[in-house]
């Protein structure tokens, strides 16, 4: 799978959210995709202290949001593919 940069994507990222914002707007990952995984971390699902990690809730997140991992792993796939086009 390709790695990307900022430098790649002319952007460089403030937060953690911005990265998916980023790589929605730079057609890595669809931009709904992107919107989703970005609002995870910005909502309460972001803890600034491990110590402070309520597993009940990642567990149910990882239920309820597993989904959007598959999505945004397929699109890595398919954008790594088109990079290696000839």
């Amino acid at each position: 799978m390709q790695s990307y940069k900022c430098e790649d994507l002319k952007k460089s990222p403030e937060t953690y959210a911005d990265c998916f914002i980023i790589l929605g707007e730079s057609g890595v990952i669809s931009s709904e995709l992107a919107e989703r995984l970005a609002k995870w971390l910005i909502q309460e699902h972001a803890y600034p202290y491990y110590w402070e990690i309520d597993n009940v809730k990642v567990y149910d997140i990882i239920n309820q949001d597993l989904n959007d991992l598959r999505m945004y792993i397929n699109d890595l796939k398919i954008s790594s593919a088109k990079n290696y086009e000839v």
